[in-house]
């Protein structure tokens, strides 16, 4: 595999990243080498439709899934207002999030339908 450089970075954008799409195309044709997508986070689903289309083979995609499960144990904590929130409690909603982050992530790479 080839990790190289086509528009995308870890973690979080500070501005749209612009791909360069028809360049995984080139280097998957003059290397033979699947290419390797540097973090994908924020990027849209046809984003990475398009990218696996062109020849990425895998992609590292964590950032935006920490920060959804984040996202989720605020949310939470927020609605527990005065309440007792517990560790466990602050795990499994991270985890319930990321589950389903992932679940709608793999869903898109492998261009299947969400059941």
């Amino acid at each position: 595999m080839l990790a190289c450089s086509f528009g995308t970075v870890h973690g979080i954008y500070l501005k749209a990243p612009k791909l360069d799409v028809d360049r995984i195309k080139v280097i998957l044709e003059k290397t033979g080498k699947p290419v390797v997508m540097h973090g994908g986070s924020g990027l849209s689903d046809e984003d990475f439709r398009r990218c696996i289309q062109n020849g990425v083979r895998k992609i590292n995609f964590y950032t935006y899934a920490a920060k959804f499960a984040g996202d989720a144990v605020r949310e939470h904590v927020s609605e527990a207002g005065d309440g007792n929130v517990y560790f466990h409690d602050i795990a499994t909603w991270g985890m319930e999030s990321m589950k389903k982050t992932y679940i709608h992530t793999i869903s898109v790479f492998s261009n299947l339908k969400e059941s």
